[in-house]
């Protein structure tokens, strides 16, 4: 995030951004990181960047501030340095901080809840009969419990659409290993309301004067 002559050293403007962007993404990864206040002088009224420099600064992978009348100063918008997949085309799927850690969140409470649920038990073939009680499990009963820790994740605002991806959810054994369940897990992580455009239409009443 650069600043241009501020007062404040950017050391300080470094670990006041890091702070207030850990509390916030601890609380609740899927907030949006903007309008966060930081303990920073701000920069010079003739020194600071306009909305169209702002802009040119997130295209070049620099995060940008707005500072308020009364100076102080708040995040707007926090991404990546991540711009082009590896075959040198854009994208965007990296680009906001806030996906980044959704997934992140997403990752580890799935794997918590994998083996958790899981742990020691006996690996069986979709249709095998078994007692209740006898702690085997198939591919389709894994399916069918990630498709309800996928709803539990959806009420606590981390995941969305929860029709897709339980039509590309896909678990299944190991071709070669019989000891294993493969899995595809399609996330549609959380997004952010960062705009909002209207068209502003003035009428009149529709009472006579």
């Amino acid at each position: 995030m650069p600043a241009h002559d501020s007062p404040t050293p950017p050391a300080i403007w470094a670990a006041n951004l890091v702070g207030a962007l850990a509390v916030s993404l601890r609380a609740d990864p899927g907030l949006p990181l903007h309008g966060l206040p930081l303990d920073v002088l701000p920069p010079p009224a003739e020194k600071r960047f306009t909305i169209g420099e702002r802009n040119v600064l997130l295209f070049d992978g620099m995060s940008t501030h707005t500072v308020a009348d009364d100076g102080t100063v708040t995040t707007e918008t926090i991404i990546t340095t991540y711009q082009r997949n590896a075959a040198g085309v854009a994208d965007d799927s990296q680009l906001y901080v806030e996906r980044m850690f959704v997934v992140m969140a997403v990752i580890r409470d799935l794997r918590a809840f994998v083996t958790t649920t899981f742990g020691r038990m006996k690996l069986a073939d979709d249709g095998t009969g078994a007692r209740p009680g006898s702690r085997i499990v198939t591919p389709s009963i894994i399916r069918d419990a990630l498709l309800g820790r996928y709803r539990f994740l959806e009420r606590q605002g981390l995941v969305q659409d929860y029709e897709a991806f339980a039509a590309a959810l896909d678990v299944q054994r190991n071709a070669s290993n019989r000891c294993r369940v493969d899995g595809l897990i399609p996330i549609v992580p959380i997004d952010q309301l960062r705009q909002f455009a209207a068209v502003v239409q003035p009428r009149n009443s529709s009472q006579g004067t």
